[in-house]
């Protein structure tokens, strides 16, 4: 309701304005600056991915989190800015080369004026909505719905604005792409209903989920297509319930159709605040075409990890309102295999993964191309085959490392593994006020992310009795499935086996614990303290990419304490801690190693 009020509003103000007696304006004025919209509209459209993607990637610095922030605005800031500069210019050089105007009675001026005004501006606010429909504002933009996922979990339009200025911009866009601003890569064949899309990307987990990523944060390792009868494409062996599944202009699938499944491995930069990779099925889009038409469809189906500590694959259906899939674990990398229903005729183009192309062009297929049936589907997702073809290994794996060189840690004959903990305590007590603004803190004291530097101890740290309402112990963690671990590579300036590992580790070197079962874990933190100052750096949706990110450990400075933080499942045992690709960096665990509790 709001947002359709502003629009009337908008396109009022343009009208009135455009129609009045002031200088400047009228019905020829309007007319020019019709034409300079439309112009800036399609300079706009034609470098807004470019623009988008370079905003996204030069300002993706994971030690400073502006990756985040420009990935949340970029598609919006990379449509309207260069939309408000190309007008911006362009009115300036029809204004000097056309100083004078053309004379109208008064009736017609205002009437043209008003008439190419409202067209003016029903462009303009078409494109700031596109633009602001980008953004992560959540599934509602000031009451404005376009998409929602149905009950049957298929995310399916709903709502247009009364004017519908966003849908017809676009339209004329398409048009004018094919048309007298016809490029090779036209708007309407490779990005269609661009309006649709910004609120697909934002119906996703209660409407805060990230609404893209960056092209490094994930790849396309394979893909499969499966063929027979629509009801057994639409079943699988854990239901024989044929699923009901629709696209965006609310039709469904029919005999003859196909399913088009690409498996995608995110990397630890594509998680959420809380620690996990989270997609909806209406944030990854398949354009297919059949000759000039083309269609842009969404998942119905995902391949995924059913629980921590599984090592095989799942098949979930995108079957009820609010469906998201997520990453189950700590893993560093998250692997899901995405199924799309493509209609009988149609062919793949393109696959935008939270607005992101992909290059589809060397993927993996599973056996050459050839069509399997469900039931081989779900027989070679059982016995792990489909994954090992694409080189995927699903748990159960070190990912490659060799430890074999690596010097060992004995435990106690307590059983206790020096300088490793699963505890979620800091190992000093804080002063919420002190630390409040700088990190995040929940209804229970517990630190849930942020990152800061204190150089006055005496603000922050906690000394003698406190109230518990006040005082901060704890690191918080979103999931159940996950327990946090503390490696310690120096206390009061006496490293540890861990910290004189560090001694031999490359400064771009990620740092990362593996464990029994499988799989690797990337640093989310840190705690460091020394005479002077405190750091600490809790951010589970920003693991630590290299030890460059890290403190470092000094002979000068006094009182050096330093421990990494990483969330790892729950229930499993550590085998190692790696700093690097040489031995000497590397420490690996006798007998059953730490568990993480």
């Amino acid at each position: 309701m709001i947002y359709n009020i502003i629009v009337l509003g908008v396109l009022l103000a343009f009208g009135v304005a455009w129609g009045s007696k002031g200088k400047g304006y009228g019905m020829f004025s309007a007319l020019l600056a019709l034409v300079c919209t439309i112009a800036a509209g399609a300079i706009a459209f034609g470098v807004w991915e470019l623009i988008a993607y370079d905003l996204i990637l030069k300002n993706a610095k994971p030690s400073t989190g502006l990756g985040g922030i420009m990935e949340d605005t970029a598609f919006g800031v990379g449509l309207m800015v260069p939309f408000a500069i190309s007008l911006l210019v362009l009115r300036l050089v029809v204004d000097n080369l056309v100083s004078k105007n053309m004379r109208f009675g008064e009736s017609v001026n205002f009437a043209g004026g008003a008439v190419f005004g409202l067209a003016n501006g029903y462009i303009t606010i078409g494109i700031i909505t596109v633009a602001l429909g980008y953004m992560r504002v959540g599934p509602s933009l000031m009451g404005y719905t376009a998409i929602d996922d149905s009950e049957t979990g298929s995310p399916v339009r709903v709502g247009n604005l009364w004017v519908q200025a966003d849908r017809m911009t676009v339209k004329l866009y398409e048009h004018l792409s094919e048309g007298s601003f016809g490029t090779a890569t036209p708007l309407a064949r490779w990005q269609p209903r661009a309006d649709e899309q910004g609120a697909m990307l934002r119906t996703n987990y209660k409407g805060a989920s990230r609404v893209t990523i960056l092209p490094n944060q994930f790849k396309v390792v394979g893909r499969y297509t499966v063929e027979g009868e629509l009801d057994k494409l639409l079943s699988d062996e854990n239901s024989q319930l044929v699923q009901e599944a629709w696209y965006p202009d609310q039709s469904s699938p029919e005999e003859g159709a196909r399913i088009e499944a690409y498996a995608l491995q995110f990397t630890a930069q594509a998680k959420e605040k809380g620690g996990s990779v989270s997609v909806s099925p209406s944030q990854l889009r398949l354009l297919i075409t059949q000759g000039d038409d083309v269609m842009a469809i969404h998942p119905f189906a995902v391949l995924a990890q059913p629980e921590t500590g599984k090592s095989g694959m799942h098949r979930f259906r995108f079957d009820s309102k609010g469906s998201v899939i997520s990453s189950v674990g700590g893993k560093s990398k998250s692997v899901f295999a995405f199924e799309f229903m493509v209609p009988n005729g149609y062919v793949v183009q393109d696959l935008l993964v939270k607005n992101i192309r992909t290059d589809l062009s060397e993927v993996t297929h599973f056996r050459n191309g050839t069509p399997i049936s469900a039931r081989k589907r779900d027989e070679v997702v059982a016995d792990g085959s489909l994954f090992k073809a694409f080189g995927v290994e699903v748990g159960g794996s070190l990912e490659g490392v060799n430890l074999t060189a690596a010097e060992g840690v004995a435990p106690t004959p307590q059983g206790k593994y020096l300088g490793v903990s699963t505890s979620r305590r800091i190992g000093v007590t804080l002063k919420k006020s002190g630390i409040r603004g700088i990190l995040r803190v929940d209804n229970d004291n517990r630190i849930t992310g942020g990152e800061g530097t204190f150089t006055d101890k005496s603000a922050v740290v906690a000394k003698g009795n406190i109230d518990k309402n006040l005082k901060v112990t704890e690191y918080a963690l979103s999931r159940h499935d996950v327990g946090l671990v503390q490696i310690e590579l120096a206390k009061d300036n006496a490293k540890s086996t861990y910290g004189r590992a560090i001694e031999f580790a490359g400064r771009l070197s990620p740092p990362q614990v593996f464990t029994k079962s499988g799989g690797a874990f990337d640093a989310v933190g840190y705690y460091y303290e020394d005479e002077d100052e405190i750091r600490i750096r809790f951010t589970p949706d920003r693991p630590i990419r290299a030890m460059t990110e890290v403190p470092q450990l000094s002979s000068i400075k006094r009182n050096q304490t330093l421990k990494l933080l990483f969330i790892v499942d729950r229930g499993s045992n550590l085998a190692a801690v790696s700093f690097g690709g040489d031995a000497k960096s590397q420490r690996k665990f006798d007998g059953d190693g730490p568990e993480v509790r």
